[in-house]
């Protein structure tokens, strides 16, 4: 559909409103409010927050290119607030790449800025990071050449986890 779209402007203002519903919900939950069931909160309008911070991702690039600034202010609180590493690396990345071509040095002197976030947040939740690596370990020592099957990995990872204890989620 966006590809016979002339024109994207239209769509990205949609998704900035929807998604600055979304943070609004958001901001209501970390201040207490119950009204939508969710996994983990601030979910938004989103069963999982860090669904709602990818999507939210990806809509504060979206706007940046057409340079919707009045819409960005919903949407960069479903992304900042449930705090998702990958989603906020992926914005800065985005970002840095955007600079790039336009001031060089700049983008040179912010890498150590990004480096020094991705290692703070890392280390403010290493239990999470940990996991991630036992369950990347597990996954890489369950492969095989043969492999196992398109849609196999739900059912076929509990046969080689070692490291992670798949009974505490």
């Amino acid at each position: 559909v966006g590809a016979s779209l002339r024109d994207m402007r239209a769509t990205w203002i949609a998704a900035g409103l929807g998604m600055s519903v979304s943070g609004g919900v958001a901001v209501a939950q970390i201040f207490g409010w119950e009204g939508l069931p969710s996994v983990n909160v601030p979910a938004g309008l989103f069963a999982n927050r860090n669904v709602m911070a990818e999507a939210a991702g990806l809509v504060c690039v979206g706007l940046v290119t057409h340079r919707l600034w009045w819409l960005l202010p919903g949407p960069l609180a479903a992304l900042a607030l449930p705090v998702c590493r990958g989603s906020l690396l992926g914005v800065a990345l985005a970002g840095l790449a955007w600079l790039w071509g336009r001031a060089r040095l700049l983008a040179i002197m912010l890498v150590p800025v990004l480096v020094l976030g991705v290692a703070f947040t890392a280390s403010a939740r290493w239990q999470s990071v940990q996991e991630r690596l036992d369950i990347w370990r597990d996954s890489i020592a369950g492969m095989t050449w043969a492999g196992s099957g398109v849609g196999s990995y739900h059912t076929m990872f509990p046969a080689n986890a070692r490291l992670h204890d798949i009974t505490t989620g």
